[in-house]
């Protein structure tokens, strides 16, 4: 006859129990684990639907000819009965240049660059944006690039922007000289004055090492191409080093996925990248 217990009885072993706080922050820490699970990846999710609209917006915004007018709208370059042509963009690059994580695609750094270079100009500005969210270097080299260089894009565009390279940094097999071989094939082949950026910072330090190597590489061959240097990496490292309440202000300008920029982070984006792409516009105009 085989012999029974209680598991609380005398003798037996006992679990131990947890008190009425501990029950309740486990359950506040599940709840809370749950729902970050969750909101990632629904921020996952809903920035692959982003990227799949926002490409399409720029196709269209260039298939239907519509420009960012001098007052900061958006219509038909038809519309347009000034003298002087339009400007126009070429914009090659990735989730960032399609303004994935904005409010709306034209939030993101390219539209505010597009419509600050209209206002400066006085002329409406037409883009071909050919922008690739996840496209890593290599990728924009291989997909990209031969759009520019088969004609598909504007022949003598006016400004050229090419600002790529947080995807190689987040990318966890990157290595400095696999990075290398992509950019000393890239870079010497887009057009001369094309504005180009260092990669922003990613402020933690493993992502850090790799930043500085990218960004060396890229300010070389950007001075021995006669490329337009935008230093996003300087304004966006500026952001992980102030703080507000504590916190990181890096965190107040990223969208829900904690990678991508939101409006705010956009217009710091659009900061840093403007003064170089001024200066290309300007080329044809000054001596």
């Amino acid at each position: 006859m085989t012999a029974s217990f209680r598991l609380d009885s005398p003798g037996s072993p006992k679990s131990p129990s947890l008190s009425p706080w501990g029950r309740a922050l486990g359950a506040a820490a599940g709840f809370a684990a749950g729902a970050a699970a969750g909101w990632l990846s629904s921020s996952a999710w809903m920035n692959g639907v982003q990227a799949r609209t926002r490409r399409r917006w720029w196709q269209h915004f260039h298939e239907a000819e519509l420009a960012f007018f001098p007052d900061g709208s958006i219509g038909p370059v038809s519309g347009w009965g000034g003298e002087v042509r339009p400007l126009r963009v070429n914009v090659l690059g990735d989730s960032a240049a399609a303004g994935v994580g904005a409010s709306s695609a034209d939030r993101g750094y390219v539209g505010i660059v597009l419509r600050r270079l209209a206002a400066d100009a006085g002329v409406p500005v037409v883009v071909c944006n050919v922008a690739q969210p996840g496209d890593s270097s290599w990728l924009l080299m291989e997909q990209q690039l031969p759009e520019l260089k088969a004609g598909r894009m504007f022949a003598h565009a006016d400004v050229t922007m090419c600002v790529i390279g947080g995807n190689d940094i987040a990318d966890r097999t990157f290595t400095a000289e696999g990075f290398a071989w992509t950019a000393e094939r890239l870079y010497p082949a887009l057009p001369g004055g094309t504005v180009v950026s260092t990669v922003p910072s990613f402020g933690l330090s493993f992502y850090e090492r790799k930043c500085r190597a990218a960004n060396e590489l890229i300010r070389r061959l950007a001075a021995e191409n006669d490329l337009e240097l935008a230093e996003l990496h300087a304004a966006t490292a500026s952001l992980w080093s102030r703080s507000t309440l504590g916190i990181p202000r890096q965190f107040f300008t990223m969208e829900s996925d904690v990678f991508h920029p939101n409006d705010h982070g956009y217009t710091v984006w659009a900061e840093a990248v403007w003064p170089a792409v001024r200066r290309a516009w300007l080329r044809d105009y000054l001596p």
